[in-house]
């Protein structure tokens, strides 16, 4: 590797090195998976999805406590049982199956006859689970843009959440 010279030492009259470069870093992928909110006391839940799930959970909870939830039902409940919410990751997966995995545990949890704050996507008929068609779609463009990483997953949960 040919070396670069960038000054000159005046002491002996030779030219001092560059300093060798840091090695580029790799960065880490970013854990998506869904997670979930659960109210403990009133034994009510969310289930969610994410490209990057740690920041997810914490924008959740950014909001809860500026009392900015667009999910009215799960703010009021926070105001009054803050400290009876649990948030955990329920499991990591790659992005690309993580629309399904929410999918699945949301119809598990409506099947067991559980109260969710996220119900508003979930429709009961003839005893069969449907995810409304608007979620459907929505969860489809979501993987598109990532596939094509037209912008960032940060940006595009914004843009998400406008919708919701």
């Amino acid at each position: 590797m040919k070396q670069l010279w960038l000054t000159q030492d005046k002491s002996n009259n030779r030219p001092e090195p560059l300093p060798t470069p840091p090695k580029p870093r790799k960065l880490k992928p970013l854990p998506s998976g869904v997670y979930l909110i659960e109210n403990q006391k009133l034994k009510k839940y969310y289930i969610g999805m994410s490209t990057d799930v740690h920041n997810r959970i914490r924008q959740h909870k950014s909001v809860l406590n500026k009392n900015k939830s667009r999910i009215a039902d799960m703010q009021n409940d926070w105001n009054n049982h803050k400290d009876d919410f649990k948030f955990s990751i329920i499991q990591l997966a790659d992005y690309k199956l993580i629309a399904q995995i929410e999918r699945e545990t949301i119809e598990q949890y409506v099947s067991e006859g559980k109260t969710m704050y996220n119900s508003v996507f979930v429709t009961k008929v003839q005893q069969s689970l449907i995810i409304e068609p608007r979620y459907e779609q929505c969860i489809k463009k979501v993987i598109e843009v990532l596939d094509k990483q037209l912008i960032s997953s940060g940006d595009l949960i914004k843009q998400l959440e406008l919708l919701f």
